[in-house]
């Protein structure tokens, strides 16, 4: 259209000249030439504004499909995300757990990722606004849908966080428990049953029987305030 444009401006330079010559010429009526001039001017800048009315209004559809194409992409990746960051799994063992604590720090960094897209899609609504597009309010709308499911996923995120860091505690309890178990098993195990021969091999038995009383005396409370950490954890879970 700018090119349509100049070729109808340069058209209208050569009728205004075309006029002048044909007023000063004094010929009879020369009036109705000038004032044509002025209607075709006149005309030319009322379809000039309309054609960049027109321009502008095509500029702002294809952006707003544009907008409204990468919007619903994102929305429905941010859903999908959401179906990851509600996961409620925390591994059978130590070893699935760490699995899927790897997994989740890997989503993260992919969230991160896609929060370039969710910065973009954001920009480019603003441009959109400041137009001041009669679609305006759709746009609105659409980015404050994907604000709410944005702010829901990362919201969601740092659920899961808390969540597999408390698993985590949980399944550390159990190695540690497994551990015990086998402690106070080999303990037992290896418990001699001889009283001893004499008086010597008596208070060698007495003072070893001493010893192992002392350590689980000391394991006891480690154990207690490790069960009310533990306790404390489980509530994140629920």
């Amino acid at each position: 259209m700018p090119q349509t444009n100049f070729l109808v401006s340069r058209w209208l330079d050569k009728l205004a000249i075309k006029c002048t010559e044909l007023v000063d010429s004094r010929r009879p009526n020369v009036e109705r030439f000038g004032v044509r001039q002025k209607e075709l001017e006149t005309e030319f800048d009322r379809l000039s504004r309309l054609a960049e009315e027109r321009r502008r209004a095509l500029e702002d559809t294809v952006h707003l499909f544009e907008y409204m194409r990468e919007s619903a992409d994102l929305e429905q990746w941010i859903n999908e995300q959401l179906q990851t960051a509600m996961s409620e799994e925390y591994g059978d063992d130590y070893e699935h757990f760490k699995e899927l604590q790897s997994r989740f720090e890997e989503f993260k960094q992919s969230v991160r990722t896609g929060s370039e897209r969710f910065v973009s899609c954001e920009a480019a609504a603003n441009a959109l606004l400041r137009r001041n597009p009669p679609f305006g309010r759709d746009i609105l709308k659409k980015q404050e849908k994907l604000r709410s499911v944005w702010t829901l996923l990362l919201d969601y995120i740092e659920s899961r966080e808390s969540k597999l860091a408390a698993a985590e505690e949980l399944h550390r309890f159990n190695q540690d428990v497994l551990e015990h178990e086998e402690w106070v098993h080999d303990k037992r195990s290896n418990m001699s049953k001889d009283m001893g021969r004499n008086i010597q091999q008596a208070k060698s038995l007495s003072q070893k029987h001493e010893t192992l009383e002392k350590e689980v005396a000391g394991m006891e409370p480690r154990l207690q305030v490790r069960c009310r950490m533990i306790q404390n954890k489980m509530t994140v879970l629920r």
